[in-house]
């Protein structure tokens, strides 16, 4: 098993230094109010820069490798914590926002999917204890503004300023000294979201007339097992790696012969049902409710396909034990 080290050294008042195990340092501070005197990041930010920057390598090196023409990368981190001791973060959602030159949106998806299920120790540690970690990008085109190329006459990595790219003529400072143009006022190509991972359709609800008939034919017949009766009104069953939930149908549920009351998809943690609400509301896919913990421990919501069909997203944590 690999080991990290770091060392942090108190300096009075809660002013500390830090040192990495590769040997840099940083201040690390705390606000006026509890003593300290705003020279150095705040823990809890640390964190955040950690989770920022370990996505942004992961992304950078893949999309590198995946020879995009990449001129620049700016991770902007957003994070709400509980609002009482010890005031953990609850979520924590990453919007990336790439320039370069004529950029495939399908690569870059990929890069920030890669780091997000597999490769960013940081972002899945957090998911791991309960964080809902999500992300987003936007594109944003540099080919009518960047006027040299990436690499300089030496044939060294130019650095790349947080603002556009200078002119050959021109520093990314103006003759007054005044900051060169920021990346956000370049154009913008499109804003899209990651899809988050999922497991399958493992779900189905149908509204049933006759109850115990279709109870009966589906654990009988087809020897599906009952996981959970709530009350004489609603069955779930299941057959191993599948749930069938089976209501009792009022007469207008069933009027127009429509049977199916949903169709739900299986995530394996708690906290994708959340990344899967952010990812299709920023797909302007229609939601009926934000997600919820439901009284058997499953966390969901529901949303509308292109036909108004009810589709659930998820976690149902028998299923999901089975899945892993």
């Amino acid at each position: 098993m690999a080991k990290m080290q770091a060392t942090i050294d108190w300096l009075g008042k809660v002013r500390f230094e830090g040192v990495s195990g590769s040997g840099h340092r940083l201040a690390i501070d705390g606000p006026p109010e509890l003593g300290g005197e705003d020279e150095g990041i705040r823990p809890m930010e640390l964190m955040l820069l950690g989770v920022g920057g370990c996505t942004s390598f992961d992304v950078m090196h893949i999309l590198h490798k995946s020879r995009e023409d990449i001129t620049g990368c700016v991770a902007e981190i957003e994070a709400e914590r509980a609002e009482t001791e010890p005031k953990v973060f609850t979520r924590v959602h990453l919007h990336f926002r790439v320039a370069g030159r004529s950029l495939n949106p399908g690569k870059v998806e990929r890069a920030l999917k890669l780091s997000a299920e597999k490769y960013c120790s940081a972002a899945i540690m957090l998911e791991r204890a309960g964080v809902a970690v999500s992300h987003d990008f936007e594109l944003i085109d540099d080919d009518a503004t960047a006027t040299r190329s990436p690499r300089d006459s030496a044939g060294a990595q130019s650095p790349v300023p947080e603002g556009n790219h200078a002119t050959p003529a021109q520093s990314p400072r103006d003759s007054a000294g005044a900051p060169s143009p920021s990346r956000r006022d370049a154009p913008k190509m499109e804003k899209m979201s990651v899809r988050p991972p999922m497991a399958g359709l493992r779900h189905v609800a149908l509204h049933a007339r006759h109850f115990n008939e279709t109870l009966a034919f589906y654990r009988d017949l087809l020897g599906m097992q009952v996981e959970w009766r709530p009350d004489a009104d609603n069955v779930y069953l299941t057959s191993g790696v599948d749930n069938l939930a089976i209501h009792r149908a009022a007469d207008k549920a069933t009027e127009n012969g429509q049977r199916l009351d949903h169709i739900g998809f299986l995530v394996d943690e708690p906290a994708d049902v959340d990344r899967w609400h952010d990812h299709l509301t920023a797909h302007g896919v229609p939601v009926d409710a934000p997600p919820r913990t439901h009284r058997d421990g499953a966390r969901s919501f529901y949303c509308k396909d292109p036909e108004g069909g009810t589709v659930q997203i998820i976690h149902h944590p028998p299923l999901a034990a089975r899945s892993g």
